[in-house]
């Protein structure tokens, strides 16, 4: 999961692996409510290409500075989620 800033700063070179958690909304205080997801579950989405590169295991390589919306989306159902991710040169 990324820092709840927006946008996520990350430096030009450096790489992360996005993971996926989503809650399952049933209000049942005696369970675990948030159920981690397989990959193989979930499509990525990113707004534009040439800023990173992001595979179907959530694995992202920063290529260029710039800004760019990543998503992630169920493909059970509606269920999304985008975060601004900002790749900045090293000072």
């Amino acid at each position: 999961m990324l820092p709840p800033s927006d946008p996520f700063i990350i430096n030009l070179g450096e790489n992360r692996v996005l993971d996926v958690v989503f809650y399952n909304g049933n209000d049942d205080r005696s369970s675990n409510n948030y159920v981690p997801v397989t990959k193989r579950e979930v499509v990525w989405e990113i707004s534009s290409k040439g800023i990173i590169d992001l595979d179907m295991y959530g694995t992202m390589s920063t290529l260029t500075a710039g800004i760019v919306k990543v998503t992630v989306r169920s493909k059970h159902n509606d269920v999304y989620h985008t975060r601004t991710i900002k790749v900045v040169s090293k000072p």
